[in-house]
């Protein structure tokens, strides 16, 4: 059948040819996220329509979740489809074991791995349509969310650190638009049977709430579709006004309790604390999440309290008046001892000893200590601390280990708690104190307790001139900046 006579393929097809030429130029290789159901499938059948007149490079790529007994079945189809488009094909498999919140398991997991096999350049393109949009809105509002969350799915985002770029190209088409696409073009494509169980909110409202709405008022999509717009635009703006709040790298600043005093200026800061967590890519906090954390981090009534509040796979806390995004902290009880051997690393790390740039990196628990060759550097004698410009002498074996209580240092001939010391460092915060790296020798001796720049090193392993002393840094990496 000619084009002309398939109005849907016509209509989709230019949508695709008004979209794709805006990006074209950034990108090199589309990539299709490709589970072989009728969405993605037109999705893929379209691109391929239009890639010779654009020179598209497009790979599909399938990700098999085993959340059917039809799965390995969907693969096959997968791969037997785009051998027949002639378009590149790779597949993955997935295992999900947690089956709490599902849905939202399985979507990062499916991203993780499509992520994993793309380039710089790479644009990851998705069958998102209107109905998926209008489903997305409903589901942000009935948790709760704020501007941010009921922008819902934006056409185009941007890649990042953690990121590829992605391209929804189908906002603006219903499903109904796809699936006489599907049937003017005579496409084969794979049903899943999870898609009509009521127990998963996103299904209940596809298939119980919309339909009840559309019965009332028949163009109510369009008219989502169009509000959402309108708040993405509401979004930026105001993303622009409060745009210096996201520019932190981890952490957003605590306004004054006396500052908070006016509505207003609690409105204020819950959309710059919006704005500031999903710039570090944090899924919409709900009204609710808003106030607790407001509740934990500002207005409770103990000034030495340590809160924490879990979001997305990442956790909030606070110190001297900020609060910080952090990943989760590992248990201090499972931490294993790292050892270090000095004639090894001479004999694999020439560059240690040879430039002035030459450096060892020993992961820690969290974050990374660094071991460079310094010597005839010298160290402060009147505090044992050691930065940049000091030195330490180090056993040529040792161990690095992590606080478990009651450790103390010998400094001037004295014997001083580790506890006590780190409290005098008012820019450690409380939790990130038992993962400071504490180095010992053989004989289960202290050398040196590593803060960041800052080395306190122990009486027995200063340095003032050596033929062989090292300078050592540490920082807690994404922990604490």
């Amino acid at each position: 059948m000619p084009v002309d006579k398939k109005p849907n393929t016509r209509k989709i097809i230019g949508v695709l040819e008004n979209i794709i030429p805006k990006y074209i130029n950034n990108h090199k290789k589309w990539i299709v996220a490709y589970s072989g159901g009728v969405d993605s499938h037109v999705l893929l059948h379209a691109l391929c329509a239009i890639k010779d007149k654009y020179s598209l490079e497009i790979k599909a790529i399938h990700v098999d979740h085993n959340l059917s007994p039809n799965s390995n079945a969907w693969q096959e189809h997968c791969s037997k489809i785009c051998k027949s488009l002639n378009i590149e094909y790779k597949s993955y498999y997935v295992y999900i074991k947690d089956k709490r919140n599902l849905e939202n398991t399985a979507r990062k997991k499916r991203y993780k791995l499509l992520f994993s096999s793309m380039l710089k350049g790479d644009i990851l393109l998705t069958a998102h349509h209107l109905d998926d949009q209008v489903e997305t809105f409903f589901l942000r509002l009935f948790r709760g969310s704020g501007l941010l969350g009921l922008t819902s799915i934006k056409e185009y985002t941007p890649a990042s650190t953690s990121s590829y770029a992605i391209l929804r190209a189908f906002l603006s088409i219903d499903r109904a638009s796809l699936n006489a696409y599907a049937k003017e073009n005579n496409l084969n494509f794979v049903q899943d049977e999870t898609n009509e169980n009521t127990y998963f909110d996103r299904n209940l409202i596809r298939h119980n709430l919309i339909p009840l709405i559309k019965s009332r008022w028949p163009q109510f999509t369009k008219n989502i579709y169009n509000t959402t717009i309108l708040l993405q635009n509401n979004y930026n703006i105001l993303e622009r006004l409060l745009g210096d709040s996201a520019t932190s790298k981890n952490h957003i600043n605590i306004p004054d309790k006396s500052i908070l005093g006016e509505p207003i200026e609690i409105s204020k800061f819950q959309e710059e604390l919006r704005l500031w967590l999903a710039s570090k890519e944090v899924n919409p906090p709900t009204q609710k999440q808003i106030q607790e954390i407001l509740k934990a981090f500002i207005f409770s009534s103990s000034s030495d309290a340590s809160p924490v509040f879990k979001i997305s796979d990442f956790e909030l806390r606070r110190h001297a008046n900020k609060i910080y995004l952090v990943p989760p902290l590992p248990d201090i009880n499972l931490l294993s001892n790292i050892y270090i051997d000095l004639k090894s690393i001479k004999n694999e790390d020439k560059t240690m000893y040879g430039g002035n740039d030459g450096r060892y990196n020993i992961e820690t628990a969290i974050g990374s200590l660094r071991l460079k060759n310094s010597s005839n550097r010298r160290i402060d004698e009147q505090t044992n601390e050691s930065n940049t410009k000091y030195s330490i002498i180090l056993p040529e074996q040792f161990y690095i280990s992590y606080r478990k209580g009651g450790e103390n240092i010998l400094l001037h001939g004295q014997t001083h708690s580790i506890k006590k010391l780190l409290q005098t460092y008012k820019n450690v915060p409380s939790w990130i104190r038992p993962y400071i790296p504490i180095i010992y020798d053989l004989n289960h001796t202290i050398v040196a307790l590593i803060v960041f720049d800052k080395v306190i090193i122990s009486d027995d392993y200063y340095a003032k001139q050596t033929k062989e002393a090292f300078s050592i840094s540490w920082s807690p990496g994404y922990y604490f900046k």
